[in-house]
């Protein structure tokens, strides 16, 4: 060849470029949905734990306003969530829709609504492990494990500040979110 030689190190170089601009998207996507759960996590646990409302039957359509605008977030990622780090995404929250369905149907069938935050808010944290492993994003990975923790000790242990715990929790996702927004900004 005309004076160019093959550099492994390049390649790799150049294969790395060529992912992480390819799943900056789907990055931003994940933060613009940290910003929109976060919000939800801060202000509907915030307002249950300074006893302002009693957010029970308000979270539907909270919830269903914040699945909507997810879903509709993910409408905009076009040929991103096509990818296979796109197609992971999709099987993983779709998975999890479903999941939460079952498990507040059940949950109300057996008159155990009490579990109602604990069981969701422990499938929601498996749900960040399994998006954090399919795009290889650490943060998420974290975020799961701390969702997971906070979740478990606090409904255990510590109830009475289970909503404070989980306000927090939203004031984390809120500032991780804008965090990878900055990162992955176009």
């Amino acid at each position: 060849m005309h004076g160019t030689e093959f550099s492994p190190e390049e390649a790799l170089r150049q294969a790395k470029a060529l992912r992480s601009k390819a799943g900056a998207p789907l990055k931003r996507f994940v933060a613009q949905l940290l910003l929109l759960w976060g919000a939800i996590y801060l202000g509907m646990y915030g307002l249950e734990s300074l006893g302002v409302a009693q957010t029970g039957l308000l979270w539907i359509p909270v919830d269903l306003a914040g699945v909507a605008l997810s879903f509709g977030l993910g409408a905009r990622l076009g040929t991103a969530i096509r990818s296979p780090e796109g197609l992971w995404l999709r099987r993983i929250w779709a998975s999890f829709a479903f999941l939460i369905a079952a498990t507040v149907a059940v949950l109300l069938i057996r008159d155990a609504a009490g579990y109602l935050d604990f069981v969701i808010n422990l499938l929601a944290a498996y749900a960040l492990l399994l998006s954090g492993m399919a795009l290889t994003h650490h943060g998420l990975i974290r975020g799961g494990l701390l969702l997971l923790a906070v979740n478990a000790v606090f409904f255990a242990l510590l109830p009475s500040l289970y909503a404070p715990a989980l306000a927090v929790m939203g004031l984390v996702a809120l500032v991780a979110g804008l965090r990878s927004l900055w990162r992955y900004a176009v």
